[in-house]
Order: C-alpha cells, then sequence, then structure tokens
C-alpha cells in the first residue's frame, strides 16, 4: 500500500502488487509466490490456534518470530542509519553516492560472523554488488575498502550502544538541501555538508 514509500508512485505500488513499478517484469512470478507462501502462513498459523491453542502457538511460533525479526530491524536500521552517512537529493544522487550511504558494523562479534553470515559486518560490499554471494563478501570488502576510501564507514561500537546513539542523533534531517546529514533533537549534526552543499539557514554544529 506504500504507506510510507515515495509519494510520486502510482497508488497502486504495493509489494503485493506484481504489476507494481517496484518489481521487474521478470521478478513477477516471484512475487506471486511470495504471496502465496504469505497466504499459506497466515492459513497455518490461524489452524495451529485452532488445533494447539493461542497460547502454544504464540510461545512456539510467535514469540521466536518477534526475536528474529527484532534482530532484522535493528541490523537493517543500524546499517542505513548513522549520523556520519550523507543522505543525497535529486542531482546530486549517483549510484556510488547511494551504495557507500551504508555503515559495516561489528555487531555481536563472532556470533554475528557466524550465525548471520556477516550481514552487518560487509553491508558495504552488498550494497555495491548485491548478488555477491555472501561466503565472498568477506574476502571482497577489504578491496572495497581500498578502492573507495574514506567513504567507506565502519563502526566497531557495540551493537546497543550504536543504537542508542543512532537513535538519539538521527532525528530528521531537512526538507531542504541537496546533501544533508542527520541531526538530533536539538537540531545539531555531528558533520556538515561542503560548503558548496550548505543552506544558510541549517542550524550550526
Amino acid at each position: 500500500i506504500n504507506a510510507s514509500g515515495q509519494k510520486n508512485y502510482p497508488k497502486s505500488t504495493s509489494h503485493f502488487n506484481p504489476a507494481s513499478v517496484l518489481f521487474t517484469k521478470a521478478q513477477r512470478n516471484s512475487v506471486i509466490l511470495s504471496n502465496f507462501g504469505i497466504a499459506i502462513m497466515i492459513w497455518g498459523v490461524s489452524y495451529s490456534c485452532s488445533v494447539y491453542g493461542l497460547s502454544n502457538t504464540f510461545r512456539y511460533y510467535a514469540f521466536p518470530w518477534i526475536l528474529m525479526v527484532h534482530w532484522i530491524i535493528l541490523i537493517t536500521y543500524l546499517q542505513h542509519t548513522d549520523a556520519a552517512i550523507p543522505h543525497y537529493r535529486g542531482k546530486e544522487w549517483n549510484f556510488p553516492r547511494g551504495a557507500a550511504a551504508t555503515i559495516d558494523r561489528d555487531i555481536l562479534g563472532w556470533q554475528g560472523r557466524f550465525f548471520l553470515h556477516d550481514i552487518a559486518h560487509h553491508h558495504v560490499m552488498h550494497h555495491f554488488f548485491p548478488k555477491m554471494p555472501f561466503y565472498h563478501i568477506s574476502d571482497a570488502t577489504p578491496y572495497l575498502k581500498a578502492f573507495i576510501g574514506e567513504h567507506y564507514n565502519f563502526s566497531a561500537k557495540n551493537g546497543f550502544k550504536a543504537l542508542w546513539e543512532t537513535y538519539n542523533n538521527c532525528q530528521f534531517v531537512e526538507n531542504e538541501g541537496d546533501v544533508i546529514f542527520y541531526r538530533d533533537r536539538k537540531g545539531k549534526a555531528a558533520r556538515r555538508p561542503a560548503d558548496q552543499y550548505r543552506i544558510s539557514r541549517m542550524t550550526p554544529l
């Protein structure tokens, strides 16, 4: 239903609509199959509730599912949100800039590397080469880091500390400007754009 997506998309835009502008023609059957899988799961959960009860279904399915989704949301949020990452609009956006606007994080240390297949540790590489298998990303990241230099973002900060700081430091961005950074509740930013991208009305650092 495009509740939080681009406002210039058609009203029919939806992740459940195989004809949506979000998907290519080659992805149509995958979207249909995904919708079918969702319908099967809804039926399965409903059936489980009728046979085993709501309490048992929540205990053995819903609660573990909530824990899993918690990690996915936390990691996805921290991969794409940081006070040091610039936002680009209009003519200032291009693929390399957009791909580099993410951050690798050492979330959960070796557990994150092993159990989550480096999902947080090497996300920048995934942005540049989304079809690269996860088992090659670890070896490839040092080469990308050397190539893009200072545009590579990494944080070794504890994941939960990073979540707290990111939430407090990344409250909003200005409605104006083509190169902007997150600001906190007081309107202060950790970084500012180069002089040619600055807007005079911006709150100083």
